[in-house]
């Protein structure tokens, strides 16, 4: 799988996690860039960090705002949440120990997550919040 381009149809309109969709989307593809270069192993460390500090900034804010308008798809969406956060950290894991090599090997799965959990899971949480008035 290559890049995936951030597009319009991604956009649930809450501009805080529209932003930060679209920085881990440049990041993860960053990260694609990074490794099919040849990049040195602390630069494919320090984008790896940006990019797990971003997702888990992402995260919160979501659940917090889940949390505040009263989201009743709150704890099934905190698990998908959590079952990524877990299987990235054994990406990043495989990846420091060498049982990864390539790009797509780490990079692959957690797009094809993020673009299918927006378009299901965050579109519904959009709609919910919009009509709580968050924008």
């Amino acid at each position: 799988m290559g890049s995936i381009a951030w597009n319009k149809a991604l956009y649930i309109n809450v501009k805080s996690i529209d932003g930060e969709h679209h920085r881990i989307f440049d990041l993860i593809n960053k990260l694609r860039d990074a490794i099919d270069s040849g990049s040195s192993r602390t630069t494919l460390m320090k984008v790896l960090s940006d990019l797990l500090g971003s997702v888990a900034q992402h995260f919160a804010n979501e659940e917090r705002l889940m949390q505040e308008t009263g989201y009743p798809g709150y704890a099934a969406h905190k698990e998908e949440h959590e079952k990524l956060a877990q299987s990235v950290k054994g990406l990043v894991s495989d990846f420091s120990t060498g049982k990864l090599q390539g790009a797509g090997d780490i990079t692959d799965m957690p797009m094809r997550w993020l673009h299918t959990h927006i378009l299901t899971v965050d579109r519904e949480l959009g709609q919910h919040l919009l009509a709580k008035g968050v924008r």
